[in-house]
């Protein structure tokens, strides 16, 4: 008997090289590799992260968390555009350095955060009738003199001790000429 067809030559068998994406030994040999799985057209799920449910200060700053709130606000936002108008060493180390050591200036800072976060969230769109006002923003108002009045008597009991400095009521009355500022 006799063959009407001729068996296709066996194939040589490549060792996969393990090279990482593609095995060179199969690529050169152009046939397919066997060593890896096949790249999935199908995007890998990504595990769905949950909020964020607590608020966490990344510096530790004596206070109640609502002053380590406004503080880490004043980091974030408020002493890079305060920093715009003046010199940035100013606001951004100065200010900052010297608010962990004395509580008198860390107060007034809160006050200016305060402050300023208002200003910043309440700035009425143009048009607006200035004299209308919520009572939420009364509240805020009052809130905010409250603290004025809060630093301005931390300074007078700062300025009746021993340990007053020159240096605290220089930075001191910066801070409340930014506060009279944003007032308006």
């Amino acid at each position: 008997m006799t063959r009407s067809h001729k068996a296709p030559p066996k194939s040589r068998r490549v060792q996969c090289d393990k090279t990482k994406s593609r095995c060179q030994r199969c690529e050169r040999a152009h046939r397919p590799c066997k060593g890896y799985a096949a790249a999935s057209s199908q995007p890998q799920e990504v595990p769905f992260n949950r909020a964020i449910t607590a608020y966490s200060i990344p510096f530790k700053v004596p206070g109640s968390q609502a002053d380590r709130q406004l503080l880490h606000f004043y980091c974030g936002q408020a002493a890079e555009s305060l920093a715009s108008f003046s010199d940035p060493t100013l606001w951004t180390r100065i200010i900052l350095q010297r608010c962990h050591i004395q509580p008198v200036i860390r107060n007034a800072l809160v006050t200016l955060s305060a402050l300023y976060q208002e200003y910043y969230h309440n700035i009425p769109p143009e048009g607006a009738d200035a004299g209308t006002s919520t009572a939420s923003q009364r509240q805020s108002s009052l809130r905010s003199l409250q603290l004025i009045a809060r630093s301005h008597r931390q300074l007078r009991i700062h300025l009746s001790s021993p340990q007053a400095s020159y240096e605290v009521v220089l930075l001191c009355g910066v801070l409340f000429y930014a506060f009279e500022s944003l007032i308006g």
